[in-house]
């Protein structure tokens, strides 16, 4: 689904502003999609969005593992020298790729006065995650501002 932007028609009570995947920015509020639940929080409530980046190290622990596994094998029992030494190639094939291996996952983290929600976010909608997010924060500027003035 593609982003929509319309310009603020009206200064009424909830005036539709932008629209994507992940939620909708009204006047006074915004909703926040996530699979089929539907978050609404109102401006005065939020202090920030946030798109964090978190790596993962899973696979990256398991090649590490194998192939120490693969050396110990090595030294606790007896095989021909040309077991021995694939053993050793795969088991340092295996540390090469478990260090140069990286995973991300993504969370939108929302924060509020006195509370925060995090939600998953597929690595396929980052950039969309980020557009909301960077939207919803000037918004939150804007609004603050107002309100202080």
């Amino acid at each position: 689904m593609k982003a929509i932007k319309i310009g603020p028609t009206s200064t009424a009570e909830g005036a539709f502003e932008y629209m994507n995947r992940f939620g909708i920015i009204l006047s006074n509020e915004i909703i926040i999609h996530q699979y089929n639940r539907a978050i609404p929080i109102r401006l005065e409530n939020l202090k920030k969005l946030e798109l964090k980046k978190i790596r993962k190290y899973r696979r990256n622990s398991l090649c590490i593992l194998i192939a120490f596994s693969m050396f110990a094998i090595t030294f606790l029992f007896r095989f021909p020298q040309l077991y021995v030494i694939s053993l050793f190639g795969l088991g340092t094939v295996l540390i090469i790729t478990g260090l140069f291996v990286r995973e991300y996952a993504y969370r939108l983290l929302i924060f509020q006065h006195h509370d925060f929600v995090a939600l998953n976010i597929d690595k396929d909608y980052k950039d969309e995650a980020k557009s909301i997010a960077s939207r919803i924060n000037k918004k939150i500027k804007i609004y603050k501002a107002l309100t202080v003035a």
